[in-house]
């Protein structure tokens, strides 16, 4: 694994304890809800972070484009608040993307459920 590998899997790591904790701790916005940051990936050279995202509580695409746009309007404080925390140079942009696999995973186990409860 090279270092400069290592160093940004780091930086993601740390991204991504840090927004879990000010989204739950400082901001708690009754709008946006319980999130759960799934993945943070973050480019080469640093200037960009793509957060995914998955809501415990809303299903309907209206509603997550709404939350969505209302955590990438946030982007800023979230950035300026991240800088606190994580001694970096530059802090990346933030960049928030919905994250649907929970809900794919939890309805292939139901549609499986439904299987092997036919099958008995």
């Amino acid at each position: 694994m090279s270092k400069e590998y290592y160093h940004i899997q780091r930086v993601a790591k740390e991204i991504h304890k840090k927004i879990s904790f000010i989204l739950q701790n400082i901001i708690q916005d009754p709008r946006i809800g319980i999130v759960t940051i799934t993945d943070v990936i973050v480019s080469r050279d640093l200037s960009y972070a793509k957060i995914f995202v998955t809501f415990l509580n809303y299903k309907k695409n209206r509603e997550i484009k709404c939350i969505l746009r209302l955590l990438q309007s946030m982007s800023g404080l979230i950035r300026t608040l991240i800088q606190k925390y994580i001694n970096l140079r530059y802090i990346p942009k933030l960049i928030f993307i919905y994250d649907g696999s929970l809900l794919h995973g939890i309805k292939m186990f139901k549609l499986l459920d439904e299987i092997r409860c036919k099958k008995l």
